[in-house]
């Protein structure tokens, strides 16, 4: 990653101005980590005979487009967004906890 200097403005806050480049090196880590795991998964069931019809994406980082456009481009038109991924986490355990039998399986 090329270093170059922070852009901090004077003001009440401070800022650290960051392009989009760097964003991505930041995370690419991360990303390649979630994507193992999904590909993971998927090898895991299709050692069983199973296959995936969806995977959805949940959760806080998954509000991130660079997360988005990853796991997109690798596993295609599978993958699915909530509208809120924050709340299908929340929605999912208050089920789980007050209706477990509507879980079929747990991955």
């Amino acid at each position: 990653m090329e270093t170059k200097p922070a852009n901090f403005k004077d003001g009440f806050k401070k800022t650290l101005t960051l392009d989009s480049n760097a964003i991505e090196e930041i995370y690419a880590p991360t990303i390649n980590a979630v994507e193992e795991l999904v590909q993971k998964q998927i090898d895991s069931h299709a050692a069983k005979g199973k296959k995936f019809d969806y995977i959805f994406l949940v959760g806080g980082f998954a509000e991130s487009k660079l997360l988005q456009t990853s796991i997109e481009k690798r596993f295609g038109s599978i993958v699915k967004q909530t509208k809120e991924p924050i709340r299908s986490v929340i929605s999912g355990g208050v089920i789980l906890g007050r209706k477990p039998e509507l879980i079929r399986y747990d991955i």
